[in-house]
């Protein structure tokens, strides 16, 4: 849930570096990242946030999640790819072009990615 406080974004990237080098586990790291997109996708819908660095922020964090993922283990992306494509769904409708910059990113990144088999038809 999300509610009407600030949202410090270079907080939770600071907290979210420290955590991927104090470990250095990748897939804990990614469900981070991901995680970050999740919420910030989901408070961007609910409250309708108005704020491009905040948008900038959230595409940057999911090209990160991309380009880790592409160089992953097959199993490491079947694992995270049905909720980037979740998050890129529930991004429809929210503006500032979020939803196609999250779209194009997927879509190149793993082509087809996402699609069922009516729209891969």
């Amino acid at each position: 849930m999300c509610s009407n406080k600030p949202i410090c974004i270079s907080a939770a990237k600071k907290a979210l570096s420290q955590y991927a080098k104090a470990t250095n586990d990748e897939a804990g790291t990614l469900e981070l990242m991901v995680y970050f997109v999740e919420r910030g996708t989901h408070c961007a819908a609910d409250l309708g946030i108005d704020d491009e660095s905040f948008y900038s922020a959230m595409e940057s964090m999911f090209g990160r999640v991309l380009k880790t993922l592409r160089r992953s283990s097959t199993e490491v992306r079947e694992g995270f790819l049905p909720r980037l494509t979740a998050i890129r769904d529930a991004a429809d409708g929210i503006g500032w072009g979020y939803h196609d910059c999250l779209g194009d990113a997927l879509e190149q990144a793993f082509p087809g990615a996402g699609k069922d088999d009516a729209t891969a038809a």
